[in-house]
């Protein structure tokens, strides 16, 4: 939508053209930092952002589509020249009808460890998986090394320990030279990477060219040479998540409390 918008600029037939963005959710980002630029850049560039509202028809032949607002029930008809249209996100129907699913046909996992709640020896990432996070390659980049690590404790006859913060990035593309850098952990607080560098062109509260460039050309190849390949870990870059630390202390407890159960049974046994 917001490539439409640069683009019909550039072309000077923005004033022909009416854009909406119609969305279920009930504001334009879920992280508010992220979301008032986004507020911003609508208000800006006249693009009506419709909340709360779902599409529920689509009229090819009449160039109509049909939507519902999720407040009352009522529905609404629009004429459209170009209609571009996301589908909601849904598991396969051979794992949203079975056992391991959730009430919204999602693996139901634990969204630290990526364990199943139910199926110890289940484990789900992605975009099959509860875990309460947007559904992106970078989400995947910070969940499978967790998934990977506890799976291959879980076969040792260990606890999970390693977790997942809920870190993803959803790059907000808004023009042919401009993208708004999103980074977020559970319970959308920013954690971003690149404002380390105390730099003003990283600034990731800004959209920039600088970010519009990673995203056209740094991006691809990280995906196609390194994430594909597990040499890509989301935040962390090419260092891989070290998790020994946590791993010695569940053991140490583990061992500690395997003692204590030890010398509790060997004193019942001396009463009996």
């Amino acid at each position: 939508m917001w490539l439409t918008d640069d683009y019909l600029r550039r072309q000077k037939r923005r004033r022909d053209v009416n854009i909406h963005f119609v969305m279920p959710q009930k504001v334009h980002f879920g992280v508010p930092k992220y979301a008032e630029v986004l507020k911003a850049e609508a208000k800006d560039r006249d693009v009506d952002f419709m909340f709360e509202t779902n599409l529920v028809a689509v009229d090819g032949v009449q160039h109509q589509a049909t939507f519902q607002r999720l407040s009352d029930g009522g529905e609404f008809k629009l004429p459209f020249a170009m209609l571009h249209v996301t589908p909601p996100m849904s598991a396969p129907d051979f794992l949203k009808g079975s056992p391991l699913a959730n009430e919204q046909g999602f693996v139901a996992v634990d969204k630290y460890t990526t364990q199943h709640l139910t199926y110890p020896n289940v484990f789900a990432l992605g975009d099959s998986s509860s875990l309460p996070t947007s559904k992106t390659m970078a989400a995947i980049t910070g969940q499978a090394p967790v998934l990977t690590h506890n799976l291959l404790r879980i076969m040792q006859g260990k606890r999970p320990t390693a977790a997942y913060d809920g870190f993803t990035s959803c790059p907000i593309v808004l023009g042919y030279d401009k993208l708004l850098m999103t980074e977020f952990v559970y319970d959308c607080i920013p954690q971003e990477s690149f404002t380390r560098i105390p730099l003003p062109f990283l600034d990731q509260g800004k959209p920039s060219y600088f970010y519009y460039l990673v995203k056209k050309y740094v991006f691809p190849f990280v995906y196609w040479n390194l994430f594909m390949k597990g040499r890509w870990f989301g935040a962390k870059l090419m260092f891989k998540p070290d998790f020994s630390e946590v791993d010695r202390r569940a053991d140490a407890e583990d061992k500690k409390g395997g003692q204590q159960k030890a010398v509790a049974g060997a004193r019942l046994g001396e009463k009996v």
